[in-house]
Order: structure tokens, then sequence, then C-alpha cells
């Protein structure tokens, strides 16, 4: 017997189903954006509208993941990783703007960690084999279930809003301010980065299900295994492309 589908207003938040899940993402980020810019001149909120607009987005990443009671792993992969790329190029952007104005210290503090690490490691593998220990955390707790969408999503969104902070705080200096970000949409690692959390992201929701079915359906927890060590296999790939772009072409 076919397994239920989400329906009615459960249908806008499934990640398989990214025709109504991302319109309904967009949707809830610009009333946070807004409602994050209505209380800007109130010190208190404006302090913590920050961690408001993480965790709710977060939070929701999180209910989208699980909200189908099927595993298509297709669809999951296409749903992340258009989400992924909505929030770096869309997303980040709004927040991003917000911290060059009102967090400046932050943006600065993430760039300087950017760049020490750069200057830190002079061979690919060197560079690499930092940025790999750097992302498997992201990767390996992504595995985990219900706890890993919240800290992806939390993660993928503040990055992309440091990335864009940082060129938002260049504005003035520099008339290609923007290629900051374009850089990094249109980079190749960022692709590989994004479909090595995914696959631990779909990793972890298989095993979710094998965990928590009645008689612990052990293909669903080793299928979920299989995924995460691809995900690792991808995730060092990625980390080696990465510092192969940086040091070849001096970023």
């Amino acid at each position: 017997m076919e397994e239920e589908k989400p329906r009615g207003v459960f249908a806008a938040f499934d990640l398989q189903n990214p025709k109504l899940f991302l319109p309904t993402f967009v949707a809830i980020m610009l009333v946070l954006f807004f409602v994050g810019m209505a209380v800007f001149n109130r010190p208190y909120m404006a302090s913590i509208y920050w961690s408001i607009y993480l965790l709710t987005l977060s939070i929701v990443f999180t209910l989208a993941t699980y909200s189908n009671p099927e595993i298509r792993a297709t669809r999951m992969y296409v749903g992340a990783i258009l989400l992924f790329y909505l929030v770096l190029v869309a997303a980040g952007a709004m927040p991003g703007f917000y911290l060059s104005k009102f967090l400046a210290t932050t943006v600065q503090s993430a760039e300087n960690q950017i760049l020490q690490v750069r200057e830190s490691y002079r061979t690919i593998f060197g560079l690499g084999n930092a940025i790999f220990m750097n992302n498997v955390k992201i990767d390996a707790v992504s595995f985990l279930p219900l706890i890993g969408p919240f800290v992806l999503g939390f993660s993928i969104i503040n990055t992309a809003a440091i990335v864009w902070g940082i060129s938002f705080s260049e504005m003035s200096v520099t008339p290609f301010w923007f290629f900051g970000p374009m850089a990094v949409i249109l980079a190749p690692d960022t692709f590989t980065e994004f479909s090595s959390y995914i696959l631990s992201l779909i990793g972890g929701a298989y095993l979710f299900k094998g965990i928590t079915s009645p008689q612990r359906d052990m293909h669903k927890v080793i299928v979920g295994l299989e995924f995460f060590a691809a995900s690792l296999a991808l995730l060092y790939a990625s980390a080696l492309l990465e510092a192969f772009l940086i040091i070849a072409f001096n970023l």
C-alpha cells in the first residue's frame, strides 16, 4: 500500500515538492526581513533579529525535510540544491545587507578567518585537508536525524549572509563588490560542496525512517550509511577542488 503523501497546506512545506516549497520559503523569508527592518530602531529587537531569522528558516527547512512520509532521493536532492542556491542568491542577500550595516564586526571577523586559513596553507593537499576538516563537521551533523536539517539550514543561510555581507561592506570601496557572491555562486566547488551536504541529509532521512519504523527497517539504515559515505568522499574531492582553485587563481 502506497504511503500517504502530504496534503493541503503540508504540501507547501515539502522539500520534495520545490514548486510549492520554494515560493513558501521566499514568502516566509520576506516577512521576516521586513519585520526585521521595522525593528531596527529598537536596539534590543534589532540585536536578536538575526538569530530569529536564522532559527525560523532553519526550522522551516527541518519541517520540509520530513513532511513527506516517502523518501525519493532524487526529488529531495533537486529540492535541496535549488533551495541552497536560492539562499545563496537571494535569501542571503537581504540579511547580508543587514549584517554589513549593523553587525560589521561579525562580517570583518568572518573575512579575517577566511584569509587566515588561505594564508596558512600553500599546497593543494594542505589547504584541501584544512577545508575538509572544517566542512566535515557540518557534513557529519547533517547526517543526524532531525538535528541535521536544522544545523545544515542554519549553516547555509549564515554562510550566504556572510558572503553577501562582505560584499556589501565593500560597496563604497570598489564598483566590483558584487563579484564576490557571483564567484561563489558560479564556482564548481560550491555545487559539489552543496551536493555532499545534501547526500548526507538524504542519508540521515533514510536513517530516521529506518530506526523509527515499527520493525526497524535495516535496509533503510544501510542505504542511509551508504549516502553518508558517498557524501564524505564527495566532500573531500570538493575540498581539493576548492583548494586548487584558490591556489591556481590566487583567490
